[in-house]
């Protein structure tokens, strides 16, 4: 990043490698956002080949991601955005943020809320 010669606009950092073999290239038209909220999110991008759909959210562990309903792993792009790769031709992009901890954080809660009720109840009635 702080490479004189690192132009950001034309330019992404990952942290691991996509999969692809062959180099990406930068798409000229914009994806259509279909939906966007903070759990789903979801696209319409075309491209002429091989590219990276960078998005302006932080990068988290629990999103997944389908392209053209194959799930794609997430990648983490210039140390904190989400990046999706994409493949040649028109691109439907579906990511969905579940994290196994948020889950456990409801079963936990509503484990608790029972033993807690359940107790409360058996020392009214004694």
């Amino acid at each position: 990043l702080e490479d004189p010669g690192f132009n950001p606009g034309k330019e992404v950092l990952l942290e691991t490698h996509p999969g692809f073999a062959s180099a990406f290239q930068a798409s000229t038209s914009l994806p259509e956002i279909r939906h966007w909220s903070e759990t789903h999110l979801s696209f319409t991008a075309q491209t002429t080949g091989h590219a990276l759909l960078v998005l302006q959210k932080t990068f988290l562990p629990g999103w997944n991601a389908t392209v053209n309903g194959l799930s794609v792993q997430p990648l983490l792009c210039d140390l904190v955005l989400t990046a999706v790769p994409l493949t040649t031709g028109v691109n439907q992009v579906e990511m969905i943020f579940s994290p196994v901890s948020l889950r456990l954080g409801f079963f936990l809660f509503f484990l608790f809320l029972a033993v807690f009720s359940l107790s409360l109840i058996s020392f009214l009635l004694a």
